[in-house]
Parts: structure tokens; sequence; C-alpha cells
């Protein structure tokens, strides 16, 4: 093991990764998104992918709220 800088916090194995298979149904569901303005370039993407997923499992338009 290398010396650690000061501050610098060990390094911990992460957790195991699990999945979770099954269906969502959004039918009435209510969300809120947050997004942050720092780095644009890829926040834009991820609230794309997330308003895309949203309406694919069938949660309406007017049911999201983004924020920032």
């Amino acid at each position: 093991m290398t010396a650690r800088r000061r501050g610098q916090a060990a390094l911990r194995p992460s957790a195991a990764v699990s999945e979770h298979v099954g269906s969502l149904i959004g039918t009435g569901m209510r969300l809120a998104i947050v997004v942050a303005r720092f780095n644009e370039l890829v926040t834009r993407l991820l609230l794309a992918g997330a308003l895309e997923t949203a309406s694919r499992h069938g949660v309406a338009e007017a049911d999201i709220e983004v924020g920032c």
C-alpha cells in the first residue's frame, strides 16, 4: 500500500452490485428532478434521459417538475 497524502481518505471497497428486476408503472406518480447548472453539457443529457425514462414508464409530463 502506498502512503496516503494528508487529508486523503483511504479507498474502501465498493458494495456488491445488485440488480433489481421488475416493472415500474409511473401512472399517477409525481416526480421532481433536480439538475445542476454546472457542466450543462453533461447534465442536459442526464435530464433528457431521466425525462425519457419517466415518460416510457407512464409518468405524465404535467406530473414532472424540473428544478436547478
